[in-house]
């Protein structure tokens, strides 16, 4: 995104011309570029830029990447229900191996309607036989389908 947002240096500039040059066509002023020429350039920058950021957004989003590949796991039946997020990030699959990442993911799936909290029983340090603490898992909700991640913003 920043090398997309780096050209915007010689945009605006290209923008200031060609609005100037439509003006003196108009019948408006001739001679060097005008300042309204130029803060319209500045304008349309701005509005272009609304857009580049909405456009990478499904991209650069770290949570929705790694929802839409959670998706993908859970749709191939690569987790149980109900699961924990230490099971995702301990498989070690590619875009899923931090903590922070796989909750946004985890979350965001929640948010979708793919997911819902579950608590689950998970084995303590000291072994099966020291009885089990309760912790923060994750069920499938509904029949998963891996285009409804990236359709929703």
């Amino acid at each position: 995104m920043l090398s997309h947002f780096a050209k915007y240096r010689s945009l605006m500039p290209s923008l200031a011309l060609l609005v100037h040059l439509i003006d003196g066509v108009d019948g408006g002023t001739t001679g060097p570029v005008s300042r309204a020429a130029a803060a319209r350039a500045i304008a349309w920058c701005a509005y272009l830029q609304g857009h580049a950021r909405r456009l990478y957004a499904s991209v650069t989003d770290m949570a929705r990447v790694a929802a839409a590949l959670l998706a993908a796991k859970l749709t191939h039946g690569r987790l149980p229900s109900p699961f924990t997020a230490r099971e995702v990030y301990r498989n070690e699959w590619t875009g899923l191996t931090e903590p922070r990442v796989v909750q946004g993911a985890l979350e965001c799936l929640a948010d979708l309607g793919w997911l819902r909290p579950e608590a689950v029983r998970a084995p303590t340090a000291g072994g099966p036989a020291c009885g089990s603490t309760p912790t923060r898992g994750w069920a499938r909700a509904r029949s998963e389908r891996s285009e409804d991640v990236g359709a929703r913003r």
